[in-house]
């Protein structure tokens, strides 16, 4: 159970007398923005630094000008960090600096939420072998492209993913994770969304594959399951790897879902 497969993609030298810094500020540059509990919370799944530790790591990384914070506007109190310029630089990262960290903050931070909750569910799984941030998605798809190609360009990506690898089972699956916030209009889902995912659920993403849709009411996801069902019933096949979940079911649902990956 690792926070650390969230960078499992470049080495951190657990000797280096810099470690405990680059793990604490790769943590923030994964995901853009993070609050100073969502830190404790996922160092919690490892348990290798105390509090009073990553307190003065943290102090250490805002002095230095690696992290900068701000006020979380929902509640006035909490603190929120995001990655510079200068922590970019140290890290040797190829993201880019955070341009609005205030944007769609509340977004970023329950994407946070559920990846904790995930990570607690799912973080001992013998096949989990990384866990994908936003913003290496991104980095993905844009990496090697020509700057003018890349420039404004908005790229549709998942909020995570889980990506399960086995050699010795023959596990190769990958679980796209989608955190919705609030219902967008019905002509968007019907003409934009729900088509898009369909068209990668048959050209793309393979019949393990899934993509997990979160959703915070029973409402919301009543009308998607609604929306959905009609697709099916149009196209006459059913997509059981596209499933919407309530925030509330989100762990048990995991949980479920696993049971489809061979185990030993």
């Amino acid at each position: 159970m690792s926070y650390q497969k969230l960078f499992s993609h470049y080495y951190i030298d657990p000797e280096s007398n810099t470690a405990n810094y680059t793990r604490i500020l790769s943590l923030i540059n994964e995901l853009r923005i993070i609050s100073k509990m969502q830190i404790k919370q996922f160092i919690a799944t490892e348990k290798d630094l105390a509090k009073s530790t990553y307190d003065k790591i943290l102090l250490f990384l805002e002095e230095h000008y690696f992290i900068q914070r701000m006020l979380d506007y929902r509640y006035k109190k909490s603190i929120v960090y995001y990655i510079t310029k200068d922590g970019i630089d140290f890290l040797g990262s190829s993201y880019t600096v955070p341009k609005n960290p205030y944007y769609n903050i509340e977004h970023c931070l329950k994407i946070n939420d559920m990846l904790i909750e995930g990570m607690n569910c799912l973080g001992s799984h013998p096949y989990l072998n990384s866990i994908i941030s936003e913003r290496r998605l991104v980095f993905e798809m844009k990496d090697g492209k020509e700057a003018k190609e890349s420039k404004g360009r908005i790229y549709k990506v998942p909020d995570f993913d889980f990506e399960f690898l086995s050699l010795q089972e023959q596990v190769d699956v990958v679980w796209h994770f989608e955190i919705e916030l609030t219902l967008k209009s019905l002509t968007r889902y019907t003409q934009r969304i729900l088509p898009y995912y369909l068209k990668i659920l048959e050209s793309k993403y393979t019949e393990n594959d899934k993509i997990i849709y979160v959703v915070p009411t029973a409402a919301i996801q009543t009308k998607l399951m609604n929306l959905w069902a009609e697709i099916e019933h149009k196209n006459q096949k059913n997509y059981p790897n596209f499933v919407i979940v309530h925030f509330d079911n989100f762990a048990t649902r995991l949980s479920e879902l696993a049971q489809d990956l061979h185990q030993n």
